[in-house]
């Protein structure tokens, strides 16, 4: 998988927007791995054909006030929607699926989210497949729709307002902000980077000009994960050095795209040291698998045999090994980082404690309240009492 698919893969992970790739006569949905008929009868065919010979992005708005939108970069053609303002109604939804050929049974509900944040997404794609991102107007215009689609009427704004209200909106912005610094603390950066992704498609507009916006956006990002790399270990001065770097690489770029790249190889820069400074301690190749695994799978069953019996060594040596070179049983250090990213939920997140137990790898809540106590010296409970953001607060209790 090249850099651009895996980029395509994240958002459509993030957004939860159909995503599909038509080329060579075959299509694939990017968001279930699913292979598409290309039947002539089909919404991607005829979409495919309406694309014809333009390389702008299409975007079409069909009977049900469903949109979608077409891309093209060279002979392969992307296909992105159904996104709709507002949920439809049980008799909306069978018309679409009539209209569109979709088996109900297998078919999904077309996802509900702002018309501008539509437009976002479409710009954010176009900038990874082909480099050229656009605004809000020139989408419009390139299509021939009115700028009046910017302000939705009043029927469909209440309706809208009612299924994703602007504070909730701003709540999970933040949201994803702390778990995108939690994963530079933490020094994770893949996570680190799918959480910037994701706050691309959701930070407000800092500027009317895209340039200018994107300028802005990448150096907030820097800085935010700047402080977040001091708190996960480097020193003031080694981060902000790190920093200065980044921010004077980005005065060079001409493009949004090389904007973009550049805040991303600051990210990971930053994280990729915290993880280096919290595993400077040396280990064995096998602690460094046992660790690695452990990272991947903590949410599922783990023995340490099934560790070893893929290593080639003996169960026993290995559990030796590991406790001698960490200075704590396998088994702890499972636990440790279950109830280290139970933290981070309990935290930043509205999950049931059942279910926070039940996501990070622990048989029963009540185990889990075992365990956390005995590393966090405080219950679960207590633990998000604590340590919630006076800002995640006062949303929840409003």
């Amino acid at each position: 998988m090249n850099k651009t698919e895996s980029m395509l893969m994240n958002i459509a992970a993030i957004t939860k927007v159909e995503l599909c790739v038509i080329e060579e006569g075959k299509a694939e949905n990017v968001l279930t791995g699913e292979k598409l008929s290309m039947d002539n009868g089909t919404i991607r065919s005829r979409i495919a054909t309406i694309l014809s010979g333009k390389s702008y992005p299409v975007i079409i708005i069909d009977d049900n006030n469903v949109f979608f939108a077409c891309l093209k970069e060279k002979d392969t053609r992307f296909l992105l929607g159904p996104v709709c303002v507002r949920p439809l109604s049980g008799s909306e939804l069978r018309k679409h699926y009539r209209l569109h050929h979709i088996n109900p049974h297998i078919g999904h509900d077309p996802k509900v989210m702002a018309f501008t944040d539509f437009l976002n997404l479409i710009s954010l794609i176009s900038c990874t497949i082909g480099g050229k991102s656009y605004n809000h107007s020139e989408l419009l215009a390139l299509n021939n729709l009115p700028e009046s689609l910017l302000l939705p009427n009043r029927h469909e704004q209440i309706l809208f307002d009612l299924s994703a209200d602007e504070d909730t909106s701003y709540h999970h912005t933040y949201m994803d902000e702390q778990s995108l610094l939690s994963c530079i603390r933490e020094g994770r950066t893949d996570d680190a980077l799918m959480h910037t992704m994701t706050l691309d498609t959701q930070i407000g507009r800092m500027s009317k000009k895209e340039y200018s916006h994107w300028t802005k956006l990448c150096a907030v990002s820097i800085t935010l994960c700047t402080r977040a790399a001091i708190e996960g270990g480097l020193t003031p001065a080694q981060a902000y050095r790190i920093s200065d770097f980044y921010m004077q690489k980005m005065d060079a770029c001409q493009s949004i795209p090389s904007l973009i790249s550049c805040r991303n190889q600051a990210i990971t820069d930053l994280t990729d040291r915290v993880a280096s400074k919290q595993n400077n301690i040396r280990t064995s190749s096998y602690v460094e698998k046992c660790r690695d695994y452990v990272s991947k799978n903590y949410m599922n069953k783990i023995k340490i045999g099934t560790i070893a019996d893929s290593l080639g060594i003996n169960e026993s040596y290995l559990s030796r090994i590991f406790s001698r070179e960490t200075g704590n049983r396998f088994q702890d250090y499972v636990n440790i980082v279950r109830t280290d990213r139970a933290a981070n939920l309990l935290t930043y997140s509205e999950e049931p404690l059942a279910h926070i137990a039940e996501y990070v790898g622990f048989p029963s809540q009540s185990y889990f309240g075992k365990i956390f106590l005995r590393f966090k010296g405080m219950t679960p409970r207590q633990y998000r009492e604590k340590h919630k953001p006076l800002e995640f607060t006062s949303i929840t209790q409003s």
